[in-house]
């Protein structure tokens, strides 16, 4: 469904009256504030997992020569890093037998044990990338900066896995990202947050499990990467509990 068809949807399921929109903007009333439910429940259903598989992405960039440091807008990357999944940097070197594995290293262990100024210093001695350096966002604007050692004396294309941050709806032909069998539980979110607002706790019961039986069956089927860094905090997630937080069956516990 499009952001349109989810509003539509809904505002139908929700008992809202009134004309039937054509357009996401320009709206008054309840529809209007139906509109922001919307924009939120997608927002919460983005939340709820950090890897999602429909919110993971692989991304490739050429490396400038003599140059270590870069920030998601050096990369032009179309949308923000939630998270990355560390074990995924490789160079896709035509030249040599194999794929060169970079290894990974936390911002914080590598400043640690070498230093920051090593790392935002030129290598002595320019060369093939070995080690790649996630700095996270610190202001959650969402550009952190990505380090490569040593630098690299030539251009070398570098390739990583990463989940999207989440996204805003967008415009009125906005397709959320994830498998459209799924799209209906972002509006039974909305409408669940509609009647909380509204004080309706039967409405709200219904739409609270019809969400949670969505909810539940995607957790089963659309699971990425347990381990991932996060751009904003930094942790990295491994392992798997038979009960998350949520009660959810299959959501890893982190490990700090």
């Amino acid at each position: 469904m499009t952001h349109l068809e989810l509003l539509v949807y809904a505002l139908r399921h929700g008992a809202v009256t009134g004309t039937e929109p054509t357009e996401v903007t320009g709206l008054t009333g309840e529809q209007n504030r139906m509109v922001d439910f919307v924009n939120e429940a997608w927002h919460f259903v983005q939340g709820t997992r950090n890897n999602w598989a429909w919110q993971r992405t692989q991304f490739t960039f050429n490396t400038i020569a003599a140059t270590g440091v870069y920030t998601v807008t050096d990369l032009s990357l179309d949308d923000l890093i939630g998270s990355l999944v560390p074990d995924s940097f490789f160079l896709d070197d035509n030249s040599a037998p194999d794929d060169r594995i970079l290894t990974y290293h936390r911002y914080e262990d590598w400043t640690r044990a070498h230093g920051y100024k090593e790392l935002n210093s030129p290598s002595v001695d320019d060369n093939l990338p070995l080690h790649v350096v996630w700095r996270p966002d610190t202001n959650l604007a969402g550009d952190g900066q990505l380090y490569l050692y040593p630098t690299p004396d030539a251009i070398y294309p570098v390739v990583f896995t990463y989940f999207q941050a989440p996204q805003d709806m967008g415009i009125k032909t906005y397709v959320p990202p994830l498998p459209a069998r799924f799209h209906a539980m972002i509006a039974w979110k909305a409408i669940a947050l509609y009647a909380f607002d509204q004080g309706d706790q039967s409405m709200l019961a219904q739409a609270e499990t019809r969400f949670s039986s969505y909810l539940k069956t995607m957790a089963k089927q659309e699971l990425g990467e347990l381990r991932f860094e996060s751009s904003a905090l930094g942790p990295t997630f491994g392992g798997e509990g038979a009960l998350g937080s949520n009660g959810i069956s299959g959501f890893p516990w982190p490990v700090w």
